[in-house]
């Protein structure tokens, strides 16, 4: 399929657009012939009067890596910082998906601009760079084109990381392809056409190219209403149940990647952080958000236990009943200290949604009696602790009210028309 590589930059005058094309051709040059590489630039891939911001977005989730070129003019930049941020997070949370950042500036020169930078923003009550996490990735750093070309290149074939993985949209597409099939060729047809302006590095049959067309409908617009219109403008094409399939598996994206992200940090014992989310709809959003953590791949399994005194021996007791429940024994019922073995297997992680309130003390215990089990904690927007327990990672940035408000009502507005 060849290697999808994302460039962020910032190209604010000839010469340095020069450089950037000068190293778009140099990149395809060191990778040779037989690693095609599609590089997803904006000024290959935009064209005038395209809605840039979304075409962006659909790039940053098809790539299978990223590099940012970092001079005064990316570091001053609000759009380098907000692709940076995806791609290291990324980065993070997928083994083989590279994240190289090439510094046009020296190591002194690179340090004081990023903190002078980081200070005008923390003024201005901005993002800084610092969420980016730079200095825990590899830096290649150069002048000519032709040196930090052959440094890419050699940087990610020393990884084995020029072999494409699935990108998200990609691993989402396959998952939708399937519920195609009822559509017909004419349908499949129309929206295929709709992923012509990304054939230069999409090469798919037109089942996977409509799933495709689908899963960036959703990413442009971030609506269900809007994507269910979409597919209802092909008549009979898609029947009801199909509809809702569709939707349920888009369902997670109008939520934020970057606060999603933070479910799939990892503890240094193994299995995942604990997360503390910010909703006023818990049963709604909580799943939304593993899934969207893990998209497209299935997420390890998540379930919910009851909370009423918030004591270690309830909500343990709760844990095993809950693991019972799913996990019947067709011999017999397994003791405590069997499920308990089951809940730590070394080969598998669990997400627990634990409602209501959570003592510090009684999530050290439980963390240190289950180390493979990420719990759940939210709180309202009204409720927001001062301070997290040690361990937990706040979901960030927390999904505002009217957000989620406006999430919950299109996602009911889409269902219920397909219900009716």
């Amino acid at each position: 399929m060849g290697f999808r590589l994302f460039i962020s930059h910032s190209s604010p005058n000839p010469g340095v657009q020069q450089r950037l094309r000068d190293l778009v051709k140099e990149i395809r040059a060191a990778a040779g012939p037989d690693t095609p590489v599609h590089m997803l630039v904006d000024y290959e891939q935009i064209v005038g009067g395209d809605q840039w911001r979304q075409r962006i977005a659909f790039m940053l989730h098809a790539c299978h890596g990223g590099i940012v070129l970092l001079d005064d003019a990316a570091l001053a930049s609000k759009w380098v910082l907000a692709e940076t941020t995806f791609l290291s997070l990324r980065h993070l949370a997928t083994d083989g998906f590279p994240f190289v950042p090439v510094s046009f500036l020296d190591e002194p020169d690179l340090e004081k601009a990023r903190k002078d930078r980081a200070a005008q923003r923390s003024l201005l009550k901005d993002t800084a760079w610092d969420v980016v996490g730079l200095p825990d990735v590899q830096y290649v750093r150069g002048r000519a084109s032709a040196e930090v070309a052959q440094t890419v290149i050699a940087a990610l074939r020393s990884k084995g990381w020029m072999r494409p993985t699935a990108s998200p949209v990609d691993r989402l597409a396959d998952q939708l392809a399937p519920k195609l099939d009822e559509a017909g060729p004419q349908a499949l047809s129309e929206l295929a056409d709709q992923m012509k302006d990304a054939s230069v590095y999409l090469t798919k049959n037109a089942r996977a190219l409509a799933a495709l067309a689908i899963v960036r409908h959703m990413l442009r617009c971030g609506l269900l209403t809007s994507t269910r219109r979409q597919m209802d403008r092909l008549g009979t094409a898609f029947p009801n149940t199909r509809r809702i399939e569709i939707l349920e598996e888009l369902a997670p994206l109008p939520l934020e990647v970057e606060a999603a992200a933070a479910l799939t940090q990892r503890k240094i014992n193994g299995g995942y952080c604990h997360v503390s989310l910010r909703t006023e709809f818990p049963p709604f959003t909580v799943p939304l958000y593993v899934r969207r953590a893990h998209l497209a791949d299935a997420p390890p399994p998540f379930f919910a236990i009851e909370n009423t005194l918030g004591t270690f021996e309830e909500l343990r007791m709760n844990l095993r009943q809950e693991w019972r429940r799913r996990n019947p024994s067709r011999i017999r019922m397994l003791t405590d200290a069997q499920v308990d073995a089951r809940l730590n297997d070394p080969l598998s992680y669990l997400y627990v949604w634990v409602p209501g309130p959570i003592d510090a003390d009684v999530l050290v215990e439980l963390d240190e009696t289950y180390p493979r089990v990420a719990f759940i904690i939210h709180h309202s927007q009204e409720s927001e602790p001062s301070t997290l327990h040690p361990g937990v990672l706040p979901v960030t940035p927390a999904l505002e009210r009217t957000r989620e408000d406006a999430i919950v009502d299109d996602y009911e507005t889409a269902m219920s028309f397909l219900d009716g």
